[in-house]
C-alpha cells in the first residue's frame, strides 16, 4: 500500500505561525525522526490509497479549535476525525467490518517523496526544544543587537503546550521592541503582558 498526492494543499500564516501553529507541524514518520526537521500539515492536502480494491481519499480540514481534521471518502462512504489513523479506519470498518490502518501511512507522511512535497518553498519550519520539564515549540525567530535579549527581535515566538492539569497554550513573542506574554485557553486570550526594552511591565 502506497499514499499518492492528489493536492499539495497550502499554509495559512495565522494557522501554521500563530499560536496554534503546534497542532499544524509533524515529525516525519521515518527512522530516526527525531532529528529530522517539521514538516507541515497543510490545509487541502489530499491523498489516494487504495486498499483492498477500493479508492479512499483524505482531506485535511480546519477543525474545532483550530486543529486539523481529516476527511475520509470512499464511494457513498464518508467520515470526519480528529486523527488520520481513525478516520480511514472508521470508514475501512464501515465497508469490510473489520482492520485498522496506520494514518501518516495514507497521508504519506512515510514516504520521503512527500514529505519533500509538503516542505518546499517554505520560509521557516519550527523548531522545538526542552528546557527542563517544558517543550517549547519555536515558531518564528527575529533578531536585534540587543544583548539583554539575547540579540532576540521582532518576530521571536514560542509556546508551551501544557500547563499542570489543565490544557493551556502560553505565548511568548516579540513585537514593535515589546515583549509579549499571553496566555490562551478555549481558543480565548485570557491573560497578556507586555515588558519594554528597557524592563517595564504593564498589563
Amino acid at each position: 500500500m502506497s499514499a499518492t498526492l492528489i493536492e499539495l494543499g497550502s499554509l495559512l500564516q495565522e494557522i501554521h505561525y500563530g499560536p496554534y501553529s503546534r497542532y499544524w507541524w509533524e515529525l516525519p514518520s521515518l527512522p530516526n525522526h527525531e532529528t529530522l526537521p517539521y514538516f507541515p500539515i497543510r490545509i487541502s492536502q489530499k491523498t489516494h490509497v487504495c486498499l483492498n480494491e477500493q479508492n479512499f481519499y483524505i482531506t485535511i480540514q480546519v477543525g474545532e479549535n483550530n486543529q486539523s481534521q481529516y476527511l475520509c471518502e470512499c464511494g457513498t462512504f464518508s467520515n470526519v476525525a480528529s486523527s488520520p489513523s481513525t478516520v480511514i479506519s472508521n470508514i475501512y470498518k464501515k465497508i469490510f467490518h473489520n482492520k485498522t490502518h496506520s494514518g501518516p501511512l495514507v497521508m504519506g507522511w512515510t514516504n520521503k517523496n512527500i514529505i519533500e512535497k509538503l516542505s518546499n518553498n517554505i520560509d521557516f519550519i519550527p523548531v522545538s526544544i526542552m528546557v527542563g520539564t517544558y517543550k517549547i515549540f519555536l515558531y518564528s525567530v527575529g533578531s536585534s543587537n540587543n544583548l539583554e535579549w539575547q540579540k532576540a527581535g521582532n518576530g521571536y515566538k514560542s509556546l508551551i503546550h501544557s500547563f499542570g492539569k489543565k490544557v493551556a497554550i502560553f505565548v511568548s513573542k516579540i513585537e514593535k521592541g515589546e515583549c509579549i506574554f499571553e496566555i490562551y485557553q478555549e481558543l480565548k486570550l485570557i491573560l497578556e503582558q507586555l515588558q519594554t526594552m528597557c524592563g517595564k511591565i504593564r498589563d
